[in-house]
């Protein structure tokens, strides 16, 4: 690209991917390596990480509904089984008190997917800092013994 015309091809590329709505076309960009060429590059090295992110976001959009479909499928069962014939109040309080739970389950199974995703993703602010592992490896040990 050189000068007036490398701007109008930038601005053509530009164009083709806001108008289109995917990132596939990328801005052409000479031996050069003038000013416009270092745009053409940055704007290709940005679309590039957007795809990337597009890619993971779609992955982590998949993961989630898959493992979604578990607790959410108990938790139907629970409230269906609850609802099929009456009941005495206190078996009503007990599958309530199971859907909760699933509930719960559910909800720490987002969180955990989008910090998942965040990290993969390099948005996630991480702080580092140092811990004591001899409770959790004991907390560990508990939980699997």
């Amino acid at each position: 690209m050189v000068g007036v015309d490398g701007l109008r091809e930038l601005t053509a590329t530009i164009r083709a991917i806001v108008e289109s709505g995917t990132g596939a076309a990328r801005v052409p960009v000479s031996r050069i390596r003038d000013e416009i060429d270092e745009l053409g590059l940055l704007v290709n090295r940005m679309l590039d990480r957007i795809e990337a992110l597009i890619a993971s976001l779609r992955g982590s959009i998949d993961n989630v509904a898959h493992d979604l479909r578990t607790p959410m499928t108990r938790l139907r069962a629970t409230a269906e089984t609850a609802l099929a014939s009456p009941r005495t109040v206190e078996e009503y309080r007990a599958a309530l008190a199971d859907c909760l739970e699933e509930a719960e389950r559910a909800v720490t199974m987002l969180e955990t997917l989008m910090d998942i995703a965040e990290a993969e993703t390099g948005v996630m602010t991480l702080r580092p800092e140092r811990i004591d592992v001899v409770p959790l490896l004991r907390s560990a040990v508990e939980l699997y013994g």
